[in-house]
């Protein structure tokens, strides 16, 4: 059975630790059927140990406006890749802080975006 394992960290309880763990240990993570992918999305002044932010982080036009296709398309890449993984892995875990606070607000469709 595969199962994507979604952490969800309130801040200030110890999520980062987490991220670094998971960060620091692939390896043994993936020996027992476990992975924690690395994405390809780097955004600015965040973590990049925090694998899932693409689930609730903004993408901006060059205008400034909301560029709510890029953001489904970033969305849509990590699940490409997250579905890649399970062929080889039982196991993926996606942890970022910023769920617990976006996937309250209806701006960010985090719950459609997994749930799809």
């Amino acid at each position: 059975m595969k199962t994507l394992y979604l952490h969800i960290g309130t801040p200030k309880t110890g999520t980062t630790s987490i991220q670094s763990f998971c960060t620091e240990n692939r390896a043994v993570l993936n020996k027992y059927g476990f992975d924690y992918p690395k994405f390809p999305y780097e955004y600015p002044r965040t973590n990049p140990e925090r694998n899932g932010l693409f689930l609730s982080m903004y993408s901006f036009k060059e205008d400034g406006t909301r560029d709510y296709k890029r953001e489904a398309e970033i969305v849509e890449e990590a699940f490409d890749q997250i579905r890649e993984t399970f062929a080889t892995c039982d196991n993926v875990i996606v942890s970022d802080e910023s769920i617990w606070n976006r996937g309250i607000r209806e701006d960010v469709p985090i719950w459609e975006r997994v749930a799809d």
